[in-house]
């Protein structure tokens, strides 16, 4: 497993205190916090969402046949695209 050191942490910090200052931190790491907590609830929803889902029976799954076929063009050359005159 990709261990990072110490070192990677802290060069990591100080680049982020250099771009965005020691004053924009606390607020972004909120503005981070607030958004996992929203991804974390939408997904527990959409989780049980998936479990009230009605289950699907065999008949209404399946898909019917057309009882009529389309007919098919006598030569393919019939359908080829008119060329159009400018």
């Amino acid at each position: 497993m990709l261990s990072v050191s110490p070192i990677v942490w802290i060069t990591v910090i100080i680049v982020l205190v250099v771009v965005f200052g020691a004053a924009k931190l606390p607020e972004i790491a909120r503005n981070v916090g607030k958004s996992a907590k929203v991804l974390k609830e939408e997904l527990k929803d959409l989780a049980e969402d998936e479990n009230f889902a009605a289950p699907v029976s065999p008949e209404t799954s399946q898909v019917q046949a057309p009882t009529q076929a389309a007919p098919k063009p006598e030569n393919p050359a019939d359908q080829s695209i008119p060329h159009q005159d400018n």
